[in-house]
């Protein structure tokens, strides 16, 4: 009851309250990836050297299933990890990039592997390599 006084006698007036618990999602309540190494610097690669394999491991760090919605890999770039793969939470998995060489010609490269995820707070997760081709 809210009681209000208007220059006079004093009125009682009924007030009618709420709480509204709004749940927000925390941290602990979601998926969060983790990739082994990200940026990956080949140094000198000979032209006519055959592809490179590189592993990775990602992993969910989360509390929640980790699911790859997509992934992007530029001209000259392979990736064994297939979209649609999902990790419980605490598990992990190994995949490839796998460098082309043939598809470049002399001099400096860089490609980035762009893999899409439900992680909230990176749903794009990024692995750079870079390497020099030499004849």
């Amino acid at each position: 009851t809210l009681k209000l006084i208007v220059q006079g006698p004093s009125v009682s007036i009924p007030l009618t309250s709420f709480v509204a618990i709004v749940e927000v999602p925390s941290e602990e309540s979601e998926a969060k990836v983790s990739i082994s190494n990200s940026y990956q610097n080949l140094k000198d690669i000979r032209e006519s050297s055959e592809d490179r394999k590189i592993e990775y491991t990602i992993r969910n760090i989360g509390h929640k299933s980790l699911i790859i919605r997509d992934i992007d890999c530029p001209n000259g770039f392979d990736c064994t990890l297939s979209k649609g793969i999902s990790l419980e939470q605490g598990h992990m998995i190994n995949f490839f990039i796998i460098l082309h060489v043939s598809h470049f010609k002399e001099g400096r490269l860089f490609g980035v592997v762009k893999l899409m995820t439900n992680d909230p707070e990176y749903p794009v997760k990024e692995i750079m390599l870079s390497a020099k081709v030499i004849r």
